[in-house]
């Protein structure tokens, strides 16, 4: 009996598998595929946020070391906002496209979501490699100090995100009113999410405060693997893994709630 139930659950699991790998490809097509230049802006937004950077550093004569740093902060931090930002509205607009898709027995809003969480975590995180490869090659900013520290931060970074999306997705469900409110997120994550401006050269105040946001961290691991020695991190990650677990347990409740919800519209 118990071998039937774990083959049966590995059955369970390889279809699952296979239904969010077809929708991954067809979110693929319909939401960037046929855009304009598609997946390139999602490089060419934060390179032209890097130039921005750059180009006020060399205006104010500031040294190539800092001009560095600088491109360094932008890279990491505009690239982590792309993520935040996007993912809610994009977790909502997942079921909205494919609602019809929930007619078939094996597709859940839960499938809907990972399968949006995977894509937009795999477009990121590629721009974010073709975009810092970019600037280490051309000699813009210096290769992470610690490669494997990076990695650990990013993944706990997209981690963070895809909770944020879990339960933002369904939020926005159940009241689309709120994506009115969208670009009030959007300003809200750039002003306190920690991606833009490292804690420590923050007044004192204003580092207590922002230690209370669980991002902060992880932006602050992350910079410290790129830039080693030169800047003093602030960051307990325990703190924003337990923010991660908390968000992910709660956006799973809140997408169990929103399948029923929709399967009786």
């Amino acid at each position: 009996m118990e071998t039937a139930r774990g083959t049966s659950f590995l059955q369970s699991l390889a279809i699952q598998m296979r239904v969010i790998g077809a929708l991954v490809t067809r979110d693929m097509l319909t939401s960037h595929g046929r855009r304009d230049i598609g997946f390139l802006w999602l490089v060419v937004s934060p390179m032209l946020f890097t130039v921005v950077i750059s180009s006020m550093s060399a205006l104010r004569g500031s040294s190539a070391s800092f001009s560095n740093q600088a491109i360094a902060i932008s890279v990491t931090g505009f690239s982590f906002l792309n993520l935040l930002r996007g993912i809610p509205s994009s977790c909502a607009g997942a079921v909205n496209t494919n609602r019809r898709l929930l007619l078939h027995r094996h597709v859940r809003i839960m499938d809907l979501f990972f399968a949006r969480l995977i894509l937009e975590v795999g477009i990121v995180t590629i721009s974010f490699i073709v975009l810092g490869a970019a600037c280490i090659f051309f000699g813009l900013m210096a290769p992470p100090a610690d490669t494997l520290e990076a990695v650990i931060a990013w993944v706990l970074l997209a981690w963070f995100a895809c909770s944020v999306g879990l339960v933002g997705g369904p939020v926005l469900l159940k009241f689309p009113v709120l994506k009115n409110f969208m670009l009030l997120y959007s300003i809200g994550s750039m002003v306190t999410s920690g991606a833009l401006t490292p804690v420590g050269i923050l007044p004192d105040k204003v580092q207590q405060l922002l230690l209370f946001v669980p991002t902060v961290h992880g932006m602050e691991m992350l910079r410290e693997a790129f830039l080693g020695p030169l800047i003093h991190p602030q960051y307990d990650i325990s703190y924003m893994v337990y923010w991660a677990l908390c968000l992910t347990f709660v956006g799973l409740a809140f997408a169990r709630t929103s399948h029923v919800e929709v399967e009786n519209r």
